[in-house]
């Protein structure tokens, strides 16, 4: 016996006022109604009782941001979305992507991920990062697609998970720095000197200690290393 069809939608932007030529979900209904058109014989889903839920939300903090798609999961039902990176690229930061896919682990199984043709269950590695950090491209479409442009996607998702990483080596290092010059401001500082910007970046460079981009020292950079370590940035 065939079941329903149940899309999710989620609109960020535009009018509250939700229809089906609304654009911000236009394009997810287009690639929703071509999956339930090319496979509706093989997983057994009425497309004549396609069914839509949706919610509106400029920020996603959490899952009670998105009510219908919460109290629809809660019920039990499966649900699909054509590109579920579209709820974590609505998030502030990457602490509120990683919890909101740890409140989503109770469902992972039941919501499909259109685009790579997959439970949330059964993302993992290098694209489960991409999806996490809402990195995956935002223009995803279900109509066909040439071999070169699947290569061009594929080269791309490569690309955003590459500068993903680097971002966090990039911070990495730059906490390392901060953690250095903060042991030499403490030295300094020992021997009953004020540290100041000039003694600090002097006395790092005697002890052969650089940048994270290799240079030396300077006044301006402790600063700005001093004031990042001083705020938790890592």
């Amino acid at each position: 016996m065939q079941k329903p069809f149940t899309g999710y939608l989620l609109a960020t932007h535009g009018r509250r006022g939700l229809h089906r030529d609304h654009p911000a979900v236009r394009q997810q209904i287009a690639n929703l109604e071509a999956f339930a058109k090319q496979w509706s014989r093989h997983i057994e889903i009425e497309t004549h009782r396609t069914v839509f839920i949706a919610d509106y939300a400029r920020s996603v903090r959490g899952l009670n941001s998105l009510p219908r798609l919460r109290d629809y999961l809660q019920q039990g039902g499966p649900i699909i979305i054509d590109d579920a990176s579209r709820l974590f690229r609505a998030c502030p930061d990457a602490a509120t992507q990683r919890a909101l896919w740890e409140e989503l682990s109770p469902y992972h199984s039941a919501i499909l991920h259109l685009r790579l043709m997959k439970p949330l269950s059964e993302v993992t590695g290098a694209k489960r990062e991409l999806l996490v950090r809402g990195a995956l491209r935002a223009d995803y479409s279900l109509a066909p697609r040439r071999r070169s442009q699947l290569d061009l996607e594929d080269r791309r998702d490569q690309t955003a998970l590459a500068t993903t990483a680097s971002s966090k080596a990039r911070r990495r290092a730059s906490h390392k720095a901060g953690e250095q010059l903060s042991r030499v401001k403490a030295s300094i500082e020992s021997d009953d000197e004020t540290a100041t910007l000039a003694k600090i970046a002097a006395r790092a460079n005697d002890e052969g200690l650089r940048t994270s981009r290799g240079t030396l020292w300077r006044t301006d950079s402790v600063s700005r290393a001093l004031k990042r370590y001083d705020g938790g940035e890592e």
